[in-house]
């Protein structure tokens, strides 16, 4: 609890999924509802961004006050391991090339879904097959 506090305090961008969510929620008694609890996380640590993957719900950016939402891909998953990895690498590959939120959002839960569709966590593919991804 408290290395990462120590750790938060010199990060801009955090990402978690649901679970940590919820342990830090306990750790710091955070109340509210999920936009309450994430936007405490931002004010408390001073980030620039706060990312929650949801699992099969999607995801969630909290970026300036304000939130972006996904409902994720619907995919046949085969091995989630990797998924949240490539999900980060994502959404940091396509913000660098300054696309906004949503559409960093969109290309990560694309990216996320079709790694946890594939065994092994880091599935050979082409980024066409990223972009042209739906719900399988």
């Amino acid at each position: 609890e408290g290395l990462i506090e120590r750790l938060l305090q010199h990060a801009t961008i955090l990402k978690l999924n649901d679970d940590e969510l919820e342990l830090l929620s306990g750790w710091w008694d955070i109340n509210g509802d999920f936009k309450d609890r994430v936007s405490w996380l931002q004010q408390r640590f001073n980030l620039d961004t706060v990312i929650v993957t949801r699992g099969a719900n999607g995801a969630a950016v909290f970026y300036e006050e304000a939130l972006y939402e996904h409902p994720g891909y619907r995919v046949k998953v085969a091995d989630t391991v990797g998924s949240g990895d490539a999900f980060l690498a994502g959404f940091l590959h396509r913000r660098l090339k300054k696309d906004s939120i949503y559409d960093a959002l969109n290309f990560a839960c694309k990216l996320g879904a079709f790694v946890a569709s594939r065994s092994g966590a880091w599935p050979a593919y082409t980024l066409n097959e990223i972009e042209q991804l739906t719900d399988l």
